[in-house]
């Protein structure tokens, strides 16, 4: 299933870069706990990134066995926010509670910004590769016609000799 989405993903017709972003996008949404809304929220960041929208539902689809350890992440760095902030909203008077909020707000904004920064990296050297690769199969695709034409021909002129 996953090589079908994948082979999907290959052939969407749009420009690389906006399958880049749409790949970025449908990875990183999943750090936002919509719990089963996240392919409308990739969708409503395709727009204004102007981003590949068949790019953000399928990378949306492949992504979803990752979202609870995304969620983890999530987790992770919700903490490390509310465990600075806490200090500092003791100094300041401020609610504990509002630093848990900013924190966990904090959190999920890292993981977000984390993943598109890094999904979208991946994408791009993955495009690229894939890119050669075919590339490459395309040469000897053309190399072995050429080559069984040359046979043919050789055929050919030994049959017309030998007649």
């Amino acid at each position: 299933m996953m090589r079908y989405y994948l082979l999907r993903l290959i052939r969407v017709k749009d420009n690389r870069a906006s399958v880049q972003r749409g790949v970025a996008i449908g990875i990183a949404v999943h750090s936002i706990p919509l719990f089963g809304f996240s392919l409308l929220a990739g969708l409503a960041f395709a727009f204004p990134f102007r981003a590949s929208k068949a790019a953000v539902t399928l990378a949306n689809l492949m992504s979803a066995p990752l979202t609870l350890p995304i969620y983890s992440l999530n987790f992770i760095f919700a903490k490390l926010f509310f465990d600075r902030l806490k200090i500092v909203a003791g100094g300041l008077g401020l609610s504990t509670h509002l630093a848990f909020l900013i924190g966990t707000i904090g959190g999920i904004v890292a993981v977000f910004v984390l993943l598109y920064a890094l999904s979208y990296v991946l994408a791009s050297i993955a495009f690229r590769l894939l890119e050669r690769h075919l590339a490459d199969q395309r040469k000897e695709r053309r190399a072995s016609r050429a080559q069984l034409l040359r046979r043919s021909a050789v055929v050919s002129t030994v049959r017309l000799s030998e007649e």
